[in-house]
């Protein structure tokens, strides 16, 4: 088995539109048991290296029921979606999952493994959600002790629900109401934590990684905290289920969903790589200084991030960064080191956001510009510079203007390669010179080729890294080069 690229590029695909979409091209039923040979090859030709195929997991009855009824689903999809159906639209949620098993319509394990073989060596990320499962679990039968008790005060608030003459406590983040489709795991006990990894290894033959659901509820501190419970051990559950499964599979990749600063934390509890939501909060909201400051972290911290403008948990890009912002946004995400994380739809523009309990999207057109960009950015971020090069933030000086700008210039080096980068994130017109580093290019006249614009500009070797590189940007307007 090949090894993850260092800094991969991942799409996560909602798979069960996914395949419904693929059926209709084909006039045939499409599952990974009978995958066609066209799409096979499209996948290997793709710039990403892995796929996260989000809701792979065999769907909760009861959950489905419990969507179907939802008046907030409903509402989004008579918004959303041409003659809807909630009974044809709506499935229950990918993250109430009563077992790892491959969904009975998706197709068999079997036809899984064979799928994954074929698309090699391109990888595979599942999910896996430690905090909780869905109400109708075959564990709540078998293994009653593992699961959060609750009580009358909880099933007053409909944080608890009853089962079996038990009362369980209902799955939550300690900041929100709790997800009334699940059933909260109890980390305070060895036993759930020896189940839990069990289940987690039953799933590592299918993939190369998995992306961890809400993966710092169920550190020791925040469990304790949220549920006002002492822990059996000292001994956290990740770094015991991250160091059990690499002793069987040590490229195996473990990726975490973490807020509230708890990133590098679940670093050095083994993960490889832990979301950056605080650059895309910062981006998001214009805060050009705290991107600055973001971009100054130690390497052995900022190398394991995720980078991400969208995926199914936020809005669509295209409609949040707005007015020429996506572009810059884009580049001042996806051409850092770290993880490179791309939802279904993003790089064509997509502008609406559907609950992933929805089995359809609407039907929107792709917008040929941003079409044209991700086209040209995922190609660059495929080339071995931008995965085994060495990222260095630049320095920018201008005459007008003291202290930072709200310009962003850095640069990746490999071998004989340079590429540069130079970022106008404001609202203003700005000018000044980029600081370059050692370049590779020989002594004299070099070349610098625009990556989106295919143009090319001469300057000579020496003036550039005297004086630096000479830039005039609009607003958001940003430049990309080849320098050779």
């Amino acid at each position: 088995m090949t090894k993850w690229r260092k800094y991969p590029s991942v799409l996560e695909r909602h798979t069960k539109i996914w395949l419904e979409k693929l059926s209709l091209e084909y006039g045939r039923k499409i599952s990974f048991d009978c995958f066609p040979d066209e799409e096979i090859r499209k996948i290997k030709e793709s710039p990403y290296d892995g796929f996260w195929l989000m809701g792979i997991w065999k769907r909760s009855h009861e959950a489905r029921e419990m969507a179907q009824n939802c008046t907030g689903l409903i509402t989004a999809g008579d918004d959303l979606l041409h003659e809807f159906n909630p009974w044809e639209d709506i499935d229950s949620s990918a993250y109430s999952i009563p077992e790892y098993m491959i969904e009975n319509s998706f197709g068999t394990r079997e036809g899984f493994l064979d799928f994954k073989k074929r698309i090699e060596p391109k990888k595979i990320i599942l999910d896996f959600v430690p905090n909780h499962t869905s109400r109708d679990s075959s564990l709540i039968l078998q293994k009653p002790q593992i699961f959060m008790e609750g009580d009358e005060s909880l099933l007053l608030q409909k944080s608890a629900f009853l089962k079996n003459g038990n009362i369980i406590a209902m799955g939550k983040d300690p900041n929100f109401p709790a997800w009334n489709d699940t059933a909260q795991l109890d980390y305070s006990k060895a036993e759930t934590r020896e189940v839990m990894i069990e289940s987690l290894k039953s799933i590592t033959e299918l993939c190369d990684g998995v992306r961890c659901d809400m993966a710092m509820l169920v550190t020791n501190d925040v469990f304790s905290r949220t549920w006002n419970k002492p822990i059996e051990t000292s001994e956290e559950f990740w770094k015991k289920a991250i160091a059990e499964v690499k002793y069987l599979n040590e490229g195996f990749l473990f990726i975490a969903e973490v807020y509230w600063g708890m990133e590098w934390e679940l670093q050095q509890q083994g993960f490889d790589y832990t979301y950056d939501k605080t650059l895309y909060d910062r981006l998001r909201y214009g805060e050009n200084e705290a991107v600055f400051g973001h971009f100054h972290a130690e390497k052995v911290f900022y190398q394991k991030l995720v980078r991400f403008l969208e995926n199914h948990d936020e809005e669509r890009a295209s409609s949040v960064f707005k007015n020429g912002k996506l572009f810059s946004a884009s580049i001042l995400t996806y051409l850092l080191p770290g993880m490179r994380l791309f939802y279904e739809g993003q790089t064509e523009g997509r502008k609406n956001r559907s609950p992933i309990q929805f089995t359809r999207w609407p039907e929107e057109n792709p917008d040929p510009e941003i079409l044209i960009f991700f086209q040209k950015m995922l190609n660059l971020i495929a080339e071995e510079a931008l995965h085994e090069g060495r990222w260095t933030l630049l320095k920018i000086y201008s005459p007008e203007e003291q202290g930072f700008s709200g310009v962003f210039s850095f640069q990746w080096s490999y071998k004989d390669e340079d590429v540069l980068a130079v970022v106008n994130n404001t609202p203003f017109h700005k000018s000044g010179f980029s600081m370059l580093e050692k370049i590779h290019a020989e002594e004299g006249t070099i070349f610098f080729k625009d990556v989106f614009s295919d143009k090319i500009w001469e300057r000579e070797k020496k003036s550039v890294m005297d004086s630096g590189l000479y830039f005039e940007l609009e607003p958001y307007e940003f430049k990309v080069y080849k320098i050779y």
